[in-house]
């Protein structure tokens, strides 16, 4: 017999008025009986009993070493204990037991209880005189529960009636109740919309934004409970849904034509002054068929080590005064309809992937405030707008909604959703980890998931105007015969053949293009679908562009939707279409 320091001698004493019972029964010749557990640290918690005949002397002696050393004796056949659980309780008088199970807090919260490792509901019962049906009737309301199969280290639970705890803290969450040091609330059902996203995106289980439908589908586990989703999806649980939100349209679908200044210093595809013929008047300011307005801006005067400080300067509280009296004045004197400001982007989160300093997040509230002087300081007859980008990590330093107020319309950049800036970015394309598959550069899916957020955020689908590229997004093919969406380009430098005007591997202009086409000097496939418009493949380059049927159908795509035009990005690489105004 071993007895452990813990035992209780008595409760010994019983066990082994059982256990001869079982001895005078005759059942076998070698019996043994011990309380053995996982949970036991130490002999001192072990408790057995061996009995055998004389050839069985050798089996009691290595019973009683096996608990001296905390281990448990296996046999050839065994029976398990009906009566208590250790550390149970038992009644020893007439009555009911008392409840022993934790109980509400006195502001009505529940007892709560943190998950730690190794914790599992029959354990975590047993510990604290519940059954695991009262854990699942005690958790109905509480975040993030999906029941005892799917609880984590770290979780807060309910071990009793009452409101469920304030979820525990995920490191990295940016939006709901679990980003690190947000005011607990008792408002338990406005839980999830606390920290919401910035432009009012989704916001899913795991605290973190997006546009697009995984981020924005509601998907409650089996429970029902907030914050949970079905394995293998994110969920939602503010801001949900991907709708485009029209207001209305506008009175007149407008169409806005970007001609590039510095087209002269190409070597083609301009027209220079002196070879205009004598009979030709040119007086642009004096053209009244279509407003005339100044656009500043672009991608390179913004990201270019020579240049991209001027803006994040000009709109700082010392100089935008200043800054907009001056372009007040330049559109006025200059007898101009409006002013376009093409700043890409205030407030990026990154340098863009260009040799530049990230900007300051000030430089978005900077950016407004400038444009509110603008407006207070240019009469209303004269249009302001802007650019902006179809993407939800670049615009959501905007404060889209306060400038929708403030402008007459948006220059929406639904184009370059695709380009060679995607090569081994992990997170651009789904199913393509290396990032670098064949994808358009207007594919109408994330088309619409950006008009839905832009929307969303509050802006009047009225004052958008739809980017439409008169250029393509050109990609050297990794494998010349390999061209569907699952195909993967090569880099991280573009090998796509350059344009002979533009010059630039990966961005190749319209002109060019049907070059290519009508040339007869390559053998070209074209492929056209709703979701990517139109691809054409030539000597082992991959193209997304538009055809002028491609772009009358996204013309009217917008226009069936409220917005208020398009704008072609940049009317000089194209022959003039016939159709629209500009």
């Amino acid at each position: 017999m071993y007895i452990g320091s813990q035992i209780d001698k008595t409760s010994a004493g019983d066990v082994l008025d059982g256990f001869s019972d079982r001895i005078g029964q005759g059942n076998g010749q070698r019996l043994a009986v011990q309380t053995c557990s996982a949970t036991n640290l130490s002999s001192s918690q072990y408790f057995g009993v061996a009995v055998a005949d004389t050839d069985g002397l050798a089996a009691v002696q290595d019973a009683l070493r096996s608990w001296n050393e905390a281990q448990c004796v296996d046999g050839d056949s065994k029976t398990a204990w009906s009566g208590p659980e250790l550390s149970t309780y038992v009644c020893c008088s007439p009555g009911d037991p008392p409840d022993f199970s934790p109980q509400p807090n006195s502001d009505g919260t529940c007892s709560a209880y943190t998950i730690k490792s190794g914790d599992y509901c029959q354990a975590i019962a047993d510990a604290h005189s519940m059954t695991v049906e009262d854990i699942q009737d005690c958790n109905r309301n509480t975040w993030g529960w999906q029941g005892c199969g799917n609880i984590f280290l770290g979780m807060k639970i309910c071990l009793s009636t009452g409101r469920p705890p304030f979820p525990a803290v995920v490191p990295n969450a940016v939006c709901g109740p679990q980003v690190n040091n947000t005011e607990p609330t008792s408002d338990v059902s406005g839980w999830a919309d606390l920290n919401q996203c910035p432009l009012k995106a989704c916001c899913d289980i795991f605290g973190q934004c997006g546009i697009t439908s995984d981020f924005c589908t509601p998907n409650p586990a089996d429970t029902g409970n907030p914050g949970t989703a079905q394995p293998g999806s994110n969920g939602c649980i503010s801001n949900c849904g991907t709708d485009i939100i029209t207001s209305g349209r506008p009175s007149t679908f407008e169409r806005i034509g970007y001609y590039e200044a510095f087209s002269v210093e190409r070597p083609c595809d301009h027209l220079s002054v002196g070879s205009i013929p004598d009979r030709y008047t040119i007086d642009f300011k004096k053209e009244t068929r279509f407003k005339k307005i100044v656009s500043f801006g672009g991608w390179e005067f913004s990201t270019a080590p020579s240049s991209f400080d001027i803006l994040r300067s000009a709109v700082k509280p010392e100089n935008r005064q200043n800054f907009a009296n001056n372009v007040a004045k330049f559109v006025q004197d200059e007898g101009l309809d409006g002013v376009d400001i093409d700043w890409e982007y205030p407030g990026a989160p990154d340098s863009q992937g260009e040799p530049i300093p990230i900007d300051s997040p000030d430089s978005a509230d900077n950016y407004l405030e400038f444009l509110k002087l603008l407006r207070a300081a240019l009469p209303s007859k004269y249009s302001i707008s802007i650019a902006i980008p179809a993407s939800f990590y670049y615009l959501k330093a905007f404060p889209a909604d306060q400038l929708g107020d403030l402008l007459d319309y948006f220059i929406y950049m639904t184009y370059d959703l695709h380009g060679q800036w995607d090569y081994g970015n992990t997170f651009t394309n789904p199913g393509c980890p290396n990032g670098n598959c064949l994808r358009s550069q207007i594919n109408q899916t994330e088309t619409e998931s950006a008009l839905s957020m832009l929307t969303k955020a509050g802006v009047d689908s009225s004052k958008i105007m739809l980017g439409q590229p008169l250029y393509g997004r050109s990609f050297k093919m990794t494998d010349p015969g390999c061209y569907t969406a699952a195909c993967t380009f090569t880099g991280p430098s573009s090998g796509a053949q350059p344009g002979n005007c533009t010059g630039t591997p990966g961005y190749i202009a319209n002109l060019e293009i049907r070059n290519i086409i009508n040339g007869g000097e390559y053998d070209v496939q074209q492929y056209n679908s709703l979701e990517a418009g139109d691809i054409l493949v030539y000597d082992g380059n991959w193209v997304s562009w538009m055809t002028d049927s491609t772009y009358d159908r996204r013309s009217d795509y917008a226009r069936g939707l409220g917005l208020g035009g398009t704008s072609d990005w940049p009317r000089s690489r194209l022959r003039l279409l016939t159709t629209g105004r500009t």
